[in-house]
């Protein structure tokens, strides 16, 4: 459980300093169109996280084995602790930090599809549907959701690496030396 809690605990701070960067340097903000692009820096960094987890997981068994499932669940558990951890950040952020969060993400919706030709009744109601989600609570709850999912999914794939069996009994008295 300490080592879910410590690799969740990683993953959020890391998380929320990659947000407060993209704040501070305008790519939440006033580029949002390309920090959105830089968002993927942070799942990439999730992944490693993750699998140093796992791995960690693995290392800490007295064999040093762990099973597929057994990799997945400390996969899954590391994903729920960062995302209740990531969650709290989250809100603060986007309540307290980043308020107008909604709006550049408005904006940015409306360039793109504007920019698509669509009618403007047909993009304010797209605003106006976006707009719903944008509260930093829901946003929070979603950010749970998302952390757990894609921590599933990687841990599917990671699980694969970080699997291995126990050491064979052996029969044998150990050699005396």
């Amino acid at each position: 459980m300490k080592t879910y809690l410590v690799y969740g605990v990683i993953n959020a701070i890391v998380a929320a300093l990659l947000n407060l960067v993209l704040y501070l340097t305008g790519y939440q903000t006033e580029k949002l169109s390309t920090g959105q692009y830089l968002n993927y820096i942070g799942l990439v960094i999730f992944f490693v996280v993750l699998f140093l987890g796992m791995r960690e997981a693995r290392e800490a068994k007295p064999d040093k084995a762990i099973s597929y499932g057994g990799a997945l669940g400390a996969a899954v558990m590391i994903a729920l602790f960062s995302g209740l951890f990531g969650a709290v950040y989250t809100y603060i952020h986007f309540s307290f930090i980043n308020t107008d969060y909604a709006q550049y993400v408005a904006d940015m919706t409306r360039q793109k599809l504007a920019a698509k030709g669509l009618a403007e009744a047909q993009i304010d109601a797209a605003i106006k549907m976006s707009s719903l989600f944008m509260k930093p609570v829901l946003l929070a709850i979603f950010g749970v959701i998302s952390w757990v999912v894609m921590g599933t999914i990687g841990g599917l794939i990671l699980a694969i690496f970080v699997k291995r069996e126990p050491a064979p009994l052996t029969d044998e008295p150990p050699v005396a030396a």
